[in-house]
């Protein structure tokens, strides 16, 4: 008998360019591993320098040490990178806090690393995507705003608006044969 394949094989993805958002550690570090093994070009952005260093090394893939929060840094990274297939917007901070003790400097740099990079990243791939009639733009959102999270109402506010974001880009995106979805772990 055959032993069976421990990962599923996506031929559709060897040679496509990935490129994902906080792909240093958890999740993000998943999907390029994943990617990485299907023969996908990937590369991805993080400001965890040494996870990203490590994980670069040992799948090849493009580590970018860039703050998302800086626009113009996130879209550079982009840049240099080249030509995107797939975009992973997976980039998250689900900081823990009291409702109470949010400032409005908190509440901003949650929106700031929770749902901005995503808008700016989709606006620095888009173009090209929608030129060459084909892309995958994959928004992470998250289950905290339906779980009711009580402790983190600025992350599950930020998340659950990833979804309107996604839809926002349906029809505009959708007749050049470019998909974009939200998927929420």
């Amino acid at each position: 008998m055959t032993e069976p394949r421990r990962f599923a094989s996506y031929p559709s993805l060897r040679g496509a360019s990935v490129f994902i958002t906080g792909g240093a550690t958890g999740i993000g570090a998943a999907m390029v591993r994943g990617f990485c093994r299907q023969g996908a070009r990937v590369g991805f952005v993080d400001l965890a320098t040494e996870p990203g260093e490590a994980l670069a090394a040992d799948t090849g893939a493009a580590f970018i040490c860039a703050d998302v929060t800086d626009i113009a840094a996130l879209q550079a990274a982009i840049a240099d990178f080249g030509t995107v297939d797939v975009l992973v917007n997976n980039v998250a901070n689900d900081a823990r806090h009291d409702w109470r003790e949010v400032s409005p400097q908190d509440w901003d740099q949650s929106f700031a690393v929770n749902l901005r990079p995503a808008f700016f990243a989709i606006q620095a791939v888009a173009p090209q995507m929608i030129e060459r009639k084909s892309g995958s733009i994959i928004n992470f959102g998250s289950i905290s705003w339906k779980a009711r999270l009580p402790t983190a109402p600025s992350y599950t506010t930020a998340k659950s608006a990833v979804h309107g974001l996604t839809r926002s880009f349906v029809e505009t995106l959708g007749p050049h044969h470019v998909r974009i979805n939200t998927l929420m772990p």
